[in-house]
């Protein structure tokens, strides 16, 4: 699965003309990084999935990632103007004799992996595994807590104030957003500094 990074700053600031643009010069250049025969998709949007045959090993599937990765740190030139587009990418290796893999599974597992490498500073890819799979889905149901937590009123807010242990003037204050789960652990939800504008 390959994702465009910052597409959209693209097509906000130039115009979806050229954004279109872009996203062909984006598929010739992924044509030319797989092997004739191989699978090439655009799904929707700015993302793109290529399904590679034959994979030997693990190496051979990362291979072909790291060479997308790289094709895209060239520039684009449209029209005589440069456009800077990197490219995330998930990467998920099916086993043959593995009946329960299907296209859905393996189009989830795929972007869960672009995903990580996305959360992970874009620019480069990521390997599936199933620690990977556990920690996506420990995190959707974080979320899914955190909204309900919001309309029950789970979070208290605390004030502490920041001195300088030198003159002892009071410098600041921080604000901290304690989450009261159900279970009875206390998460800090977020924390907040502001300097104080009167010090008096």
């Amino acid at each position: 699965m390959i994702d465009l990074d910052h597409f959209k700053d693209v097509n906000d600031s130039l115009g979806h003309p050229v954004g279109d643009r872009l996203l062909s010069a984006a598929a010739q250049r992924l044509r030319d990084c797989v092997r004739a025969g191989e699978f090439l998709a655009r799904p929707g949007g700015d993302e793109f999935t290529v399904v590679i045959r034959n994979v030997d090993n693990v190496s051979s599937a990362t291979q072909v990632a790291q060479r997308i990765v790289d094709a895209f740190r060239t520039p684009f030139v449209l029209s005589d103007t440069e456009l800077f587009t990197t490219a995330s990418v998930g990467v998920v290796i099916a086993e043959a004799d593995d009946d329960s893999v299907t296209s859905d599974t393996l189009l989830r597992d795929g972007d869960s992996a672009l995903y990580h490498a996305k959360e992970h500073g874009r620019d480069r890819w990521s390997m599936f595994n199933t620690e990977l799979r556990a920690s996506l889905e420990e995190r959707l149901h974080l979320e899914r807590e955190l909204r309900g937590a919001l309309e029950t009123d789970q979070f208290e807010l605390y004030y502490q104030p920041e001195f300088d242990l030198t003159t002892g003037a009071l410098t600041g204050v921080e604000a901290l957003l304690r989450w009261h789960h159900p279970s009875g652990e206390l998460y800090p939800a977020a924390r907040f500094i502001e300097v104080a504008e009167d010090t008096a």
